[in-house]
């Protein structure tokens, strides 16, 4: 990131919104995921001209891990910085909102944000609401405990995975299920493997369960066929050139072990 650049943060609707801009006579690093493109590159009046014509972008995302600017570092951060390039927006002129389970649709809804890569499961109920482009990961339910028993009577269960668990002793954010579990009034907590993996530490551990594969989308305002199918297309670009690969590997792979990029289809 530039040395002179400035991060800003402020509220929306109780997420944290992170404005990174640069400054002036600052030169920014090298971006590696910036493309030579323009507006006139896109289908006319289409979302992703209008983007590329704006150079700017507001993503959600999940997730607390940030660098010392408070830039966020994650895997998702990571796709999400090579989609801004493939439009011509450089890494520092996308705006992240922070984003939970109990949130995701509706920052979409109302247009808060143009695009919603925060582990976000490709269900049922959520394509009535928003479209997805992807998936840009093929994972599952993961469970987080702080021992090694199996026989966990009291479950906390994140609101993307609610429905799988009916039994489930609370139904939240992966904050309200890692609170409860530290404070001990649940025994473990299931939910996305992705939305976990920021969670494992030396005294929190994951494991494998039986639940139903998780195909992982980019979520979209419904019907804009224009930005489902770009982003599509750059998930397949980044994906064979090996820069999927390589944001898992310096991110995830640690916490969840080697993976692969899906197969994505014509669209």
């Amino acid at each position: 990131m530039c040395q002179n650049s400035a991060v800003h943060m402020r509220r929306l609707g109780g997420l944290l919104l992170v404005l990174t801009t640069g400054l002036s006579g600052c030169t920014p690093e090298p971006d590696p995921n910036l493309l030579d493109v323009g507006a006139t590159d896109f289908a006319p009046h289409s979302t992703p001209a209008q983007l590329a014509a704006a150079r700017a972008i507001t993503i959600g995302i999940t997730g607390n891990d940030v660098d010392e600017d408070n830039v966020p570092v994650s895997f998702e951060a990571e796709l999400g910085r090579m989609i801004a390039g493939a439009l011509g927006i450089a890494a520092h002129e996308i705006s992240w909102v922070q984003t939970d389970a109990l949130n995701h649709e509706r920052l979409i809804e109302d247009g808060h944000v143009h695009l919603v890569i925060a582990a976000m499961p490709m269900t049922e109920r959520s394509l009535e609401i928003v479209d997805f482009a992807g998936p840009y990961h093929v994972g599952g339910v993961a469970t987080l405990s702080g021992s090694a028993e199996d026989d966990a009577e009291r479950v906390c269960a994140t609101a993307e995975i609610g429905h799988l668990v009916p039994a489930a002793t609370v139904v939240g954010t992966v904050q309200d299920c890692t609170d409860a579990l530290v404070a001990g009034s649940v025994d473990t907590v299931l939910a996305p493997d992705l939305v976990l993996a920021a969670e494992a530490t030396s005294h929190l551990r994951i494991g494998d369960t039986d639940f139903e594969t998780l195909n992982y989308g980019i979520g979209l305002r419904k019907g804009d066929d224009d930005l489902r199918s770009f982003v599509t297309e750059v998930l397949a670009t980044v994906a064979e050139d090996g820069r999927w690969e390589a944001a898992w590997t310096s991110t995830l792979e640690p916490v969840l072990g080697a993976a692969n990029p899906p197969s994505l289809g014509s669209d």
